[in-house]
């Protein structure tokens, strides 16, 4: 019974941390603190924004994009939802199929 209380419970926890951290649209941040949803693309001179998706793109400067430190270096405050992520993972099915499967697998054999 106990092994069922600590399944849901992880279950639970990846709904919660699914739903409330994972983003759909990317966003980007600049320095003045505003905050730009939708679709972003880098460009020859910063980043393009498009919001709502079908609207034509904003160009914003690169010089005009926050800056976030990781690691001792600097990047820009770009994050990408899901909807860019799953576009890039699309290109790479067969990495995604074969880590899901082997997921399934480890779960099973440690059930």
């Amino acid at each position: 019974m106990l092994h069922v209380l600590v399944r849901l419970l992880g279950l639970a926890l990846a709904v919660y941390v699914v739903s409330t951290q994972v983003r759909l649209d990317d966003t980007l941040r600049l320095k003045d603190g505003a905050v730009l949803s939708g679709d972003v693309r880098p460009s020859e001179l910063g980043y393009d924004v498009r919001a709502p998706r079908d609207a034509a793109p904003r160009a914003i400067a690169a010089s005009d994009v926050a800056l976030e430190r990781y690691g001792g270096r600097e990047i820009a405050a770009v994050s990408y939802g899901l909807r860019t992520l799953g576009g890039r993972l699309s290109k790479e099915g067969a990495t995604v199929v074969l880590v899901i499967v082997s997921l399934i697998a480890l779960a099973v054999v440690t059930a």
